[in-house]
């Protein structure tokens, strides 16, 4: 009995004890937190920042940062700091750290770093910082390349960084293209061709884009390579059996290669590609425009006098358009058609040559052997003026046989 009542009395007297050891751990636990967590400093230092006192805020961060050193937004956090007081080797510092720390979202880190600044220059300083910070990173130099190219109208500097993009990355086609365009800009045609070469080189078969051989069917043409550029506009209508400028573009060079027929026949498809587009000077009036010339050629005179007329719905103020109604009219034995045709061209476009040659052969045609010499010394003048010395030539030679 005795026993019992003692074991019971100890068991009330160690309740005090047990508790002041619980409220002992619950003391410790609290000030550890409360010395050893960042949070605190991290509140000091945002409120430094929004009082505009960065030296507290940086003296802050450093404590946080002592506390955790594994948060590399801490590290981005105290480069913003670092860079308002004008320590940019630290910002540079601090921002790499960050990408130590946790590499898995470098490029969220380099974006987010980009991405603070609206202004053109502020962001070429950024991409400055960013190449310092990660300067293996070839898509770096393509946005600060476009960046130089489309903000700040550098080309030199872009195509600069092109290079070194596609230094870092010999394989990544879109810098090729992105080189191409800058370098046709800047005139050296010879080596956009190139790069449109790698382009298409690169790309598998099924991702080639159509636009790719159309860009290099262009060089090609412009640097004499005419049998290069049809066969890059066959592999354009191949890819895009719909894209009427291909089209545009391959009767041109069919006719001036001398194939009539082919070029014929792209204009056809140009207009069956096209059979609602009335619209002023669409690829469908340029199509019945260019196709009248041609087809007047050809000698289907009629044929040239029908497309005449659309062209001249769909565009009424398209000298053009006159000058080849006047041609086919001219030939199918209407002068005075022809002539009224002649006029307006001229109306239109007071600086071409060609009409008032036509305008001369016509009014001769009539007996107006004045007027057809006036149009010719026109024509020859325009010519001289225009620089085109052989044609002023010919015209001199018309106004001597006329005279």
């Amino acid at each position: 009995m005795t026993n019992n009542l003692n074991n019971h009395k100890s068991k009330y007297f160690l309740i005090p004890y047990v508790g002041a050891a619980i409220v002992g751990v619950i003391i410790i636990q609290f000030v550890y937190t409360t010395f050893t967590s960042p949070s605190k400093y991290i509140e000091q230092s945002n409120t430094s920042k929004a009082s505009g006192d960065y030296k507290a805020a940086l003296d802050a961060l450093n404590t946080a940062i002592k506390l955790d050193s594994k948060n590399p937004q801490l590290y981005i956090d105290r480069a913003e700091v670092r860079e308002k007081l004008g320590d940019e080797s630290g910002f540079i510092e601090d921002y790499k750290k960050a990408i130590q720390i946790d590499p898995i979202i470098k490029d969220w880190y380099l974006l987010d770093l980009n991405l603070r600044k609206s202004d053109p220059k502020a962001q070429l300083q950024r991409y400055n910082q960013a190449i310092q910070i990660d300067p293996n990173n070839y898509r770096l130099y393509i946005d600060r390349a476009n960046l130089r190219r489309y903000s700040l109208n550098d080309k030199k500097g872009a195509l600069q960084d092109y290079n070194k993009a596609i230094e870092l990355n010999p394989k990544y086609s879109s810098a090729y293209s992105s080189r191409a365009i800058l370098r046709d800009q800047l005139g050296d045609k010879q080596g956009a061709l190139q790069d449109y070469d790698k382009v298409i080189e690169l790309k598998p078969e099924s991702d080639v884009d159509y636009l790719d051989y159309s860009a290099r069917a262009r060089l090609r043409n412009e640097l004499g390579d005419k049998q290069g550029a049809l066969q890059d506009y066959d592999k354009v209508i191949e890819l895009n059996p719909k894209y009427s400028s291909a089209y545009s573009l391959r009767a041109a060079l069919r006719n001036e290669l001398g194939d009539k027929q082919g070029a014929l026949q792209d204009y056809n498809k140009i207009i069956e590609l096209n059979p609602k587009d009335n619209s002023a000077y669409s690829l469908r009036y340029f199509a019945y425009s260019q196709r009248a010339a041609l087809r007047s050629e050809l000698g289907d005179n009629q044929g040239a006098l029908q497309d005449s007329n659309i062209a001249i719905k769909l565009a009424p103020e398209s000298d053009n358009a006159y000058n080849n109604r006047g041609a086919a009219r001219s030939y199918l034995g209407d002068k005075q058609g022809a002539l009224q045709d002649y006029n307006k061209a001229i109306q239109l476009n007071a600086k071409n040559a060609t009409f008032y040659s036509n305008r001369a052969e016509v009014r001769y045609g009539l007996g107006d052997k004045q007027g057809a010499i006036k149009d010719w010394q026109q024509a020859a003048n325009l010519h001289l003026e225009q620089g085109n010395t052989k044609k002023y030539a010919e015209a001199i030679e018309r106004i001597k046989l006329f005279q």
